[in-house]
């Protein structure tokens, strides 16, 4: 595909995104405006005491609330499928392959990984991922080091409730779009820098789907020597999980570091994870 043909995929791309999220938040803004004119008009119907007019005004409104509620549960309740929204990004992941260095200062942190993907719905050109890190500090844009694709955006999801932990997702252009069955792998590189030294001493995937390998390392430096390293599988359910297994993580000394490793393969849903302490 030509730099002009993927210049207009993308700027179609963009244009479909803003057409969508346009049309949802004109959507937004009627449900909102209907709904305040006919609250405002049952309550002056109230406060006038025009009952011919009050009890039929009301039963309306009511209607309409128990509508939209009763499509917001449907909608929700569609959304926890995480099939369907894997169809709908149009690919399943196949493998992973996460490793994790952290250098001498301990500040200076990189997270590299390696995604296989398989494409399940035609014109599939988007791959999507997020993570969160307990660091504080600077956060470089992800890398694209797979040939071919490119770094089309990221944001950051604030969370409500925990807000010292914040969600990033970004978005890769995957060069041009793919025939169902294809596999394709995508790199990414993540440069972190931890000033504040916050950084919780783990390293964490939720897998939502069995994978055909999964595999996580840590690679430390010998000073401090990390102690008590451990490869943890959970059950992917609430924040507190229930503990399926505990092992003695796999340990390599390197001539300038130490490796932590914790391969699985054929993996089952879960959230699998290497800790370990300082």
């Amino acid at each position: 595909m030509s730099l002009q043909q993927q210049s207009r995929t993308k700027l179609r791309l963009i244009a479909n995104i803003a057409y969508s999220t346009v049309g949802f938040l004109a959507s937004i803004i009627t449900i909102v405006t209907i709904f305040s004119a006919l609250s405002l008009a049952t309550l002056l119907t109230w406060l006038t005491q025009q009952k011919n007019i009050f009890l039929p005004l009301a039963t309306f409104t009511l209607g309409f609330c128990l509508a939209i509620a009763l499509v917001s549960t449907f909608l929700l309740y569609l959304f926890k499928f995480k099939y369907l929204l894997r169809l709908a990004r149009g690919y399943r992941w196949i493998s992973a392959d996460h490793l994790y260095s952290i250098d001498d200062t301990l500040e200076r942190h990189t997270h590299i990984s390696t995604i296989i993907i398989k494409i399940t719905r035609p014109g599939t050109i988007i791959f999507q991922d997020s993570y969160t890190w307990s660091g504080h500090g600077k956060e470089e844009p992800p890398e694209v080091l797979s040939v071919g694709h490119e770094l089309m955006g990221s944001f950051t999801k604030q969370r409500f409730y925990f807000k010292q932990k914040e969600k990033k997702y970004y978005y890769i252009y995957l060069g041009h779009e793919l025939s169902v069955g294809t596999e394709v792998e995508v790199k990414i590189k993540k440069q972190l820098h931890d000033n504040t030294r916050r950084f919780e001493p783990f390293l964490s995937t939720p897998i939502r789907r069995s994978l055909r390998s999964l595999k996580l390392r840590v690679r430390l430096p010998k000073t401090p020597h990390a102690m008590n390293c451990y490869n943890y599988r959970y059950a992917l359910s609430a924040a507190n999980s229930k503990l399926i297994s505990k092992v003695p993580s796999t340990l390599t000394v390197n001539s300038d570091n130490m490796e932590l490793s914790y391969e699985i393969l054929n993996t089952r849903p879960g959230r699998y994870e290497i800790r370990w302490e300082w």
